[in-house]
């Protein structure tokens, strides 16, 4: 089972062991930690890939000249506060283990025993809160230079790259799922995106679109770029699979196999690297400029997409979000329930579809409190603690009935 603690890095204390779901949701107060938290798991993910995707020099760059901490807290603009002597990172994943003990100024990197055949590549993507900066200009390309490689510039170079900029057209377009009368599409003639809005199709470039399009549509068009990877091969040029063979062939030279048996391994793992076998994607706040509504049909949408897509390559591909939404939060404990309950129920229109459902234990919801990370859902039932769910309406509701008696009441 994958698995990461972290301690004393940023408002983070101590996360406790913290065990990774398909689905997971993490809510706070601001500067409670949450983001902090998918943060350091994204890039242990990512060096994780990178590794399994690359040879010993990578594990020997990151384990030495502090280069696991400067380059974290490079790309995810993390200040120099963030990290002391106190601080720790305990990562296990499918092939390595990441260490990174009290006072210690490098990483220890293990890979698992057998390594070499369990390697395999996945497609990785963060969505920061900034999102919506790639329709701030016509050239962001181009506008937004940058001396360092980070979070952002990341974002921005990987959203032009991406294929699901481009893999809309007019007679195949993106509907957006809160709005059926917004309609998203790339013009292949004028090789400009297009979003055409209401009924009468009119169409606008996305940056005169409203706050809540341009926030939505680049994490949507990300997501499902993403997730239709998995199972695909990359596109790698010669040059490319020949240093994989080569690198593939070294390493398992050095052990005592025979000729024959490092030419079959060889092609796996060959197949495994250029292969995506799954995707994972990590967003911050989705619910950016969204309506309750579209929130709920957002949400709706990214886990169809996730099942979609764990069906057709047979492997657990995930999603992590951080949310300040109570909406986000009570559409997940909404599918958590239709889980249970479609598997005993078949054919009421009151409960959402099959597509929508996962099992509960690929679910996995925290709260970022004061340095710590609390497990929200329910023990006996599975399902989030009521007590998360939506605290400030409820006091806000006890309040307004409360001045309701005095205005309308007999309470003088």
């Amino acid at each position: 089972m994958r698995k990461i603690q972290i301690k004393n890095i940023g408002p983070l204390e101590d996360s406790g062991v913290i065990y990774i779901k398909p689905v997971m949701l993490i809510i706070g107060k601001q500067s409670m930690g949450k983001s902090t938290f998918m943060k350091v798991l994204c890039f242990c993910e990512w060096l994780e890939k990178t590794i399994m995707t690359g040879d010993q020099e990578v594990v020997n760059k990151y384990t030495h000249n502090g280069m696991f901490v400067k380059n974290l807290s490079k790309f995810f603009r993390m200040g120099d506060s963030f990290f002391s002597e106190k601080s720790e990172i305990h990562y296990k994943g499918d092939c390595i283990s990441i260490d990174l003990d009290k006072k210690a100024s490098n990483a220890k990197i293990t890979k698992v025993a057998d390594f070499d055949k369990k390697r395999f590549n996945e497609k990785l993507c963060f969505l920061p809160a900034e999102r919506n900066l790639v329709y701030a200009s016509k050239n962001i390309r181009k506008d937004f230079s940058s001396d360092k490689y980070d979070m952002l510039f990341n974002y921005i170079f990987e959203y032009g790259d991406e294929e699901g900029v481009h893999y809309f057209t007019k007679d195949n377009p993106l509907v957006m799922p809160f709005d059926r009368e917004t309609r998203y599409y790339y013009d292949d003639v004028k090789q400009v995106p297009v979003v055409e809005v209401g009924h009468k199709a009119i169409p606008i470039q996305s940056m005169f679109t409203s706050s809540g399009i341009q926030s939505s549509l680049p994490m949507l068009l990300m997501i499902f770029g993403a997730l239709r990877k998995a199972g695909t091969t990359k596109s790698v040029s010669l040059d490319e699979i020949s240093n994989t063979i080569a690198r593939i062939v070294m390493d398992a030279s050095s052990g005592n196999t025979n000729e024959i048996h490092v030419k079959d391994a060889t092609f796996q793992q060959v197949t495994n690297v250029i292969t995506y076998r799954r995707s994972r994607v990590f967003i911050e706040e989705p619910e950016e400029n969204l309506f309750p509504e579209s929130q709920y049909e957002l949400i709706l949408a990214i886990v169809k997409a996730l099942k979609e897509t764990n069906i057709r390559t047979g492997e657990d591909n995930y999603v992590m979000m951080t949310t300040h939404s109570p909406y986000i939060l009570s559409t997940l404990n909404l599918l958590l329930k239709n889980a249970v309950a479609i598997s005993s129920i078949i054919g009421n229109d009151w409960m959402l579809g099959e597509e929508y459902v996962l099992p509960v234990d690929k679910f996995g919801a925290y709260c970022a409190d004061h340095g710590t990370m609390i497990d929200i859902l329910d023990k006996e039932s599975g399902f989030i603690d009521g007590e998360y769910l939506d605290t400030i309406s409820q006091e806000i509701n006890r309040k307004a009935a409360r001045i309701n008696e005095i205005i309308y009441g007999d309470i003088q």
